[in-house]
């Protein structure tokens, strides 16, 4: 004769439970007919005049045996790893029930943005955390769920991230606004004249209006294959070592050239001769003429930790989706950190940078012995960030906490990223 099991009697108890819920709140349940593998019904929500077409999906347990470590606050119920796996990889929302017939109540929580606070590898969680009064199935679960169609990215919120025409990049002191293909607004096309903007002062060899002595990015070539930075070393109040640094992003290859170096100093000159100056200033500029190279929109910069309450003040707004941009922790690497607080959970995208690969050069040719710097470098905030004018790449300097020699300058190190890369890692950040 066929029985019918205790546990599938307090399984159905506990889908009843979701059922009564919805029913209550003006939900829309919706009952799996297939096989279970981690979620066992649905909801959909709805207004009082019609259903949004937003799914929620309910893991549901139901029983005393699942309220472990039960006090007067709250109770634990321990899941796998292959649990955990399979909910965060829902393009939905997922909702975790659990149920108990003896005193009829019914707590929910948001798989995704527990997750998300425990701010841990998903392998590490082993439970479910439940508090009594802030996860009752009730009022506010009630305006817990229908808030998350809002916060929660749709196919819409996508397109407007990807569809954006004119993306705008925020600091502290500017709003830029970025037109893919078109020279900014009053920019000059023409490659830039380095003998316009460098000059010899208080034995250093500094670049005008700035004249501050760090490392920055002076500009890209017309294609946004090439970047041109002046690279700055330090001891104490003397400089050490100033050049010119062509940087091919694509081929992870760059070019130096001197401007004033330990040899020159070792030779008894305070400063570069006018006339040797001249001379490495038209090396150069032969360089900046044949990759076409033109000065950058320096949007920020600022040599010092940036932070304020520890919020970010740099931010890449798509229309109405503004992502804040700052260093951060990220798999136990630093990394440049892309996040939107606008959903629920916060979405965000990581671009590792403590990693660098780049090939000594000369005229035009790849040494035999690229330098390679793998090591941490204790990467701590964005202190610069210059745009190409014709709002396709960004480069970010990045403090470190390596010195350049003695006392010095912290070094800085630049990552260069083209807009639509960050535009697709925004994009992704927003897929469940």
């Amino acid at each position: 004769m066929k029985q019918r099991t205790a546990s599938r009697v307090t399984g159905n108890l506990g889908v009843d439970a979701v059922r009564n819920f919805c029913e209550r709140y003006g939900f829309i349940f919706q009952a799996e007919p297939r096989e279970d593998y981690g979620i066992d019904c649905y909801i959909e929500i709805a207004t009082s005049s019609q259903p949004l077409n937003f799914i929620i999906g309910v893991q549901i347990k139901s029983g005393d045996s699942y309220f472990r470590g039960e006090d007067e606050h709250g109770f634990y119920v321990p899941v796998s790893e292959d649990d955990i796996a399979y909910w965060l990889a829902s393009n939905i929302p997922v909702i975790f029930a659990c149920y108990r017939s003896g005193d009829d109540e019914l707590y929910l929580k948001h798989i995704q943005a527990y997750a998300a606070d425990k701010a841990v590898q998903p392998s590490s969680i082993k439970r479910i955390e439940f508090n009594k009064i802030h996860d009752r199935a009730g009022p506010q679960l009630e305006a817990y769920l229908n808030n998350l169609v809002a916060a929660t990215p749709s196919e819409l919120d996508r397109l407007e991230v990807a569809a954006a025409q004119a993306p705008v990049f925020v600091t502290p002191s500017r709003r830029t606004t970025l037109v893919p293909g078109t020279f900014a607004q009053g920019h000059p096309e023409a490659p830039l004249k380095l003998d316009e903007i460098v000059r010899v002062a208080d034995r250093t060899v500094i670049l005008d209006p700035l004249g501050d002595g760090n490392s920055r990015v002076l500009g890209f070539s017309a294609d946004s294959t090439w970047t041109l930075v002046l690279s700055v070393q330090h001891l104490g109040s003397m400089c050490l070592h100033q050049e010119l640094k062509f940087i091919n992003r694509i081929l992870g290859q760059e070019l130096s050239l001197p401007l004033w170096t330990k040899e020159d100093f070792e030779a008894g000159n305070e400063l570069p001769l006018p006339d040797e100056l001249g001379r490495r200033l038209e090396h150069a500029q032969h360089y900046v003429d044949k990759l076409e190279i033109v000065s950058g929109i320096e949007a920020h910069r600022e040599y010092r930790h940036l932070e304020s309450a520890g919020q970010p003040l740099l931010a890449l707004e798509f229309g109405k989706i503004c992502f804040n941009v700052d260093i951060r922790d990220a798999n136990g690497r630093r990394a440049l950190m892309l996040r939107t607080s606008t959903f629920r959970p916060a979405r965000e995208a990581a671009i590792l940078i403590e990693r660098l690969s780049l090939g000594k050069m000369g005229p035009w040719a790849p040494s035999d012995e690229p330098e390679f710097f793998t090591q941490a470098k204790g990467f701590q905030s964005i202190c610069e960030v210059t745009l190409h004018p014709r709002g396709d790449l960004v480069a970010f300097g990045v403090m470190t906490n390596a010195e350049h020699g003695c006392w010095g300058n912290n070094d800085v190190h630049h990552v260069f990223l083209a807009i639509k890369d960050l535009r697709e890692l925004c994009v992704g950040a927003m897929r469940y």
